[in-house]
């Protein structure tokens, strides 16, 4: 239960206070990212419902959307926008990182933020299906990244890349994609075809930046939700047209 806790905390601003908090206990709540994920999913698709009962449908859409990145804290996005600037800015490992640790958005990470959130909204919108969006996105965004912490060597002693990668049991490994799966099967043929997106974008985002830069980082973890999400819902848009 405590760990479920501190990966509750650690990806939300839900309200919850554990002190104390060791690096091993962050490790150990690796297994339970996809449940938050879920727990997410359930809460946008509680919202979206009551503000559509009083709203037009893309007005509550939006309005969720914005609930959910502050139940996050955009901390995902942050990490998407620094890894951008780090990308365009960069020509070596040592710049690149170097433009990732800067806690400023430069003018590129700002654009494409702006890009990925309008695209995010609109797909919603043309989603007839909200419910399997949501949970979806949600759930499948944080397995990809349980992946990546199972197989990446952090790229520096510091950072949340260090503290997570290569630690994770094989076990952990296992639960995490197991009740993804899981998850995904109840949705049927989307459910599957939606799971297998969001395990490709991951191993391929992985291979790109374990050959660029030799491992990964925490901004790599945030930028991989964003884009999982992304493909997630593309995905969706598509399924429903055929």
């Amino acid at each position: 239960m405590k760990n479920f806790l501190i990966s509750l905390q650690f990806l939300t601003r839900i309200p919850i206070k554990i002190e104390k908090i060791k690096e091993t206990d962050l490790v150990n709540s690796v297994a339970f990212f996809p449940l938050v994920g879920l727990i997410l999913g359930l809460v946008l698709i509680g919202i979206n419902y009551i503000l559509s009962l009083f709203l037009p449908s893309f007005v509550s859409i939006i309005l969720t959307f914005a609930i959910y990145l502050f139940l996050t804290g955009c901390m995902h996005l942050d990490g998407f926008a620094d890894t951008i600037d780090g990308l365009y800015g960069g020509k070596t490992k040592e710049e690149i990182l170097r433009i990732m640790d800067d806690s400023k958005i430069g003018a590129i990470g700002a654009v494409w933020l702006f890009i990925i959130l309008i695209l995010k909204v609109f797909l919603l919108i043309n989603i007839s299906d909200l419910d399997f969006a949501f949970i979806m996105m949600c759930i499948l965004s944080r397995t990809g990244i349980v992946l990546q912490i199972f197989f990446a060597h952090p790229v520096k002693n510091t950072g949340l890349g260090s503290i997570f990668c290569k630690k994770i049991s094989f076990k952990q490994l296992t639960i995490a994609i197991g009740f993804s799966f899981l998850i995904s099967l109840l949705f049927g043929l989307k459910g599957i075809l939606a799971f297998s997106i969001a395990i490709l974008v991951s191993i391929l985002i992985f291979l790109y930046f374990n050959k660029k830069l030799g491992g990964l980082t925490g901004d790599i973890f945030g930028f991989t939700v964003e884009i999982i999400e992304i493909f997630v819902l593309i995905g969706a848009t598509i399924t429903f047209k055929i």
